[in-house]
């Protein structure tokens, strides 16, 4: 991500902000949940006084222990309230994310697409975004934390100014512990977050091209691959593991080193009278309270440092540009469609594939491109279906007088009037007849067929078990090969295309 964009916080929050009745809600809810926990302790503190003779014209004990008992159903009705909102809240907010992430897969162009390493992106929208959506659902928590600390504080004040600033020695203690190991948790992170994104990289790679790894006696190879990366795995969460154990213990000792001095200072002040026994419990019951908070603290930024790293890896992924030429609006000329390819050149990688290549193709006509392996003969069907563009020249469809750039062609009407069966014919996980109607669940059967018997499919199809309503597992690998190139033929020409 780069320095001119948004924080990571900046970002998160303004996801969340596009569903404001989710946040008001959850806000209200917390809210009044810690007007609750503040209030109980005085409370407490105008009980015990009223009980030893201290307090006069108080509520009298029992307002007090009414105003206790529903004091604790409205915060029992908060808390409810506030971990429904929020936890529906971060699940919104994940989903939105991941269907962020899928959509900016789908536009991406053909130089973008041939860089995705699966595992990553796997990892990116599993794991990464269940990190995230358990930050969210912290934070409602935290942020009332915020505010009934900052209250505390202001009660305290009032109560007892020394007592509050013996409890807030150990703040500064606090803040370095914090600042010092911050970085190092969001690095160490990071990392492991970019090892087990490798983990699940090799594994799909493996089980997808099991064939080949049985085939060629290769089953020790990719399992000592497995044990290296996992190894790094488990050393970086190790490490990660480290950092946490330090940085845990830490925050929450160092709140309860406060705590004995506030009980020390405080039990003295009461046994000489400065303050009263309800004034003392009340305070105690503070001070216990951020101690914690310290403990909610801590868990926040061990969780917060991991979404950090989460949420730039998924936005590295979901803020690269669109394929541009999505942009297009021009339709497709009507009628029959030949192509024209005019002083094509194309680049792949950096190297020049296909250079000066003229070609006119009348519609209706039969054309062959024959050349050698890496003469660029997949690439044209590449560039017409424009999953890659040319560096110069252009490639337009039409007829007669009337041809239009496959570049200023909206996306709909580049896929109805092309269809491309590729060399590498890959079929979903799902019955054949889905896969030849791709996108069309409601396609008629006599349409299937007919799409079949064009691509010569219908035989061998009919002689599985279940027919057309054959589930062809994972990439069709319990079909031959030419029965999946058969099957992918079928699916181009089910799509009735003017151009294949």
């Amino acid at each position: 991500m780069s320095r001119t964009e948004p924080g990571w916080v900046r970002r998160l929050t303004a996801q969340c902000l596009e569903h404001r009745h989710l946040v008001v809600l959850t806000c209200l809810a917390t809210l009044t949940a810690v007007s609750v926990d503040l209030a109980a302790p005085l409370l407490a503190k105008a009980a015990i006084d009223d009980a030893t003779g201290v307090g006069h014209g108080g509520p009298g004990l029992t307002v007090i222990v009414t105003a206790l008992v529903a004091a604790a159903v409205i915060r029992f009705g908060c808390q409810f309230a506030r971990r429904m909102t929020a936890g529906r809240l971060s699940i919104v907010v994940q989903n939105t994310l991941r269907l962020k992430l899928f959509d900016t897969l789908l536009r991406l162009d053909g130089a973008a697409q041939g860089h995705i390493r699966t595992g990553q992106i796997v990892s990116r929208s599993i794991s990464d975004l269940q990190i995230i959506q358990g930050l969210l659902a912290q934070v409602p928590l935290a942020l009332g934390s915020a505010v009934q600390l900052i209250a505390a504080i202001a009660i305290m004040m009032y109560l007892s100014p020394l007592l509050t600033g013996v409890a807030l020695v150990t703040v500064p203690l606090v803040a370095v512990v914090v600042v010092r190991v911050r970085r190092r948790m969001f690095a160490a992170t990071w990392s492991a977050q970019q090892a087990a994104a490798d983990v699940a990289g090799h594994v799909e790679e493996t089980v997808t091209g099991v064939r080949v790894v049985k085939g060629f006696g290769q089953e020790e190879r990719a399992v000592d691959t497995l044990v290296d990366l996992a190894g790094r795995l488990y050393r970086l969460r190790l490490r990660a593991a480290r950092i946490n154990a330090i940085l845990a213990p830490t925050l929450s000792a160092i709140p309860q080193l406060g705590t004995v001095l506030v009980i020390a200072v405080g039990g003295y002040l009461t046994l000489h009278g400065s303050i009263t026994a309800g004034t003392f419990l009340a305070f105690a019951t503070y001070v216990a309270s951020m101690t914690a908070l310290a403990r909610m603290v801590t868990g926040l930024l061990v969780t917060a440092q991991l979404a950090r790293a989460a949420v730039d890896r998924v936005y590295e992924v979901a803020d690269h540009p669109p394929d541009p030429a999505l942009a297009s609006d021009a339709p497709a000329p009507g009628g029959p469609l030949g192509l024209r390819l005019s002083s094509v050149r194309v680049e792949l990688g950096g190297r020049t594939v296909l250079e000066e290549i003229t070609l006119d193709i009348a519609p209706g006509e039969c054309v062959a491109v024959v050349g050698p392996p890496g003469s660029g003969k997949s690439t044209l069907a590449d560039i017409v279906c424009r999953y890659h563009r040319p560096v110069a020249g252009s490639v337009a469809v039409g007829a007669g007088e009337h041809y239009v750039d496959v570049g200023d062609l909206a996306a709909d009407a580049l896929h109805s009037a092309v269809s491309v069966a590729f060399d590498d014919p890959f079929l979903f996980s799902d019955t054949i007849a889905a896969n030849i109607a791709v996108g069309v669940p409601d396609a008629a059967e006599a349409d299937i067929r007919a799409a079949a018997d064009r691509a010569f499919a219908t035989e061998f199809i009919d002689e599985l078990p279940h027919g057309f309503d054959t589930v062809v597992g994972e990439r069709g690998l319990t079909l031959s090969g030419g029965q999946r190139q058969r099957i992918a033929l079928a699916r181009a020409m089910f799509a009735r295309p003017r151009i294949l």
